[in-house]
């Protein structure tokens, strides 16, 4: 919980346009149910691959253009979801370009976790 949003309200992955899956995974990611259970990692065949494990294994913090410091890369870039529409042009472009590369590699990560889990 230490990686949500430090602000009570609703999350932008409730009303954001995605698939159902891709939204389940993100909840389920987000309340810490992501991995379900002790899995082992089909990356580099370690015994268990925690949060942690995967977030460094699957190199998540490169992929999101982010320092290796971060502990919650994920969490980190999810917590900078738009909670609203930006107001002016300039803004939705910039807004574009920070999202165009990193959503793709979010849903990737979590499909990768997803299918390791089941």
């Amino acid at each position: 919980l230490a990686a949500c949003r430090p602000e009570l309200g609703v999350d932008p992955i409730i009303f954001l346009p995605m698939s159902v899956y891709a939204r389940s995974r993100l909840l389920r990611w987000r309340m810490g149910w992501l991995p379900a259970r002790p899995v082992r990692c089909s990356q580099c065949d370690a015994e268990h691959a925690s949060r942690n494990h995967l977030i460094g294994c699957l190199d998540v913090a490169r992929r999101l253009g982010l320092p290796k410091t971060y502990h919650h890369p994920l969490d980190t870039i999810l917590n900078y979801l738009p909670l609203k529409q930006a107001k002016t042009k300039p803004l939705q472009i910039q807004e574009y370009l920070f999202w165009k590369d990193r959503w793709p590699a979010i849903l990737l990560f979590l499909l990768k976790v997803d299918e390791m889990c089941h």
